[in-house]
């Protein structure tokens, strides 16, 4: 299962392995609940990738009776990133992570 480190890094699982999970972690004594998309695939994050995660959630936090709703939304990827992709995930205040050196790290949006 994937860890936070106190550096903020999602530990990298084995390509075949990176699938769609939810994660939670503890922030300052209290559970987050984190929607993760996970994309393994030779081309870059589109908008509409990071449109459909953000509209999945907010669909998901208007519905009154549902068993959880996220508080953050993460997006992973071993390819990378569209300029305008990462623009739509601040709109979001979605957390993005690229595939480096066998780590998945944080990088910048907007």
């Amino acid at each position: 299962m994937p860890q936070i480190s106190k550096e903020g890094l999602l530990e990298a699982l084995p390509k075949r392995w990176l699938v769609d999970l939810v994660a939670l972690y503890d922030h300052s004594r209290e559970t987050v609940q984190v929607w993760v998309e996970c994309k393994d695939r030779k081309k870059r994050v589109k908008r509409d990738d990071i449109i459909k995660l953000g509209e999945a959630a907010a669909d998901v936090r208007a519905t009154q009776d549902a068993a959880w709703a996220p508080d953050e939304l993460w997006f992973a990827s071993t390819s990378g990133y569209d300029h305008d992709a990462l623009k739509f995930a601040a709109k979001y205040q979605m957390r993005c992570f690229l595939l480096e050196d066998d780590r998945f790290m944080e990088i910048e949006t907007g």
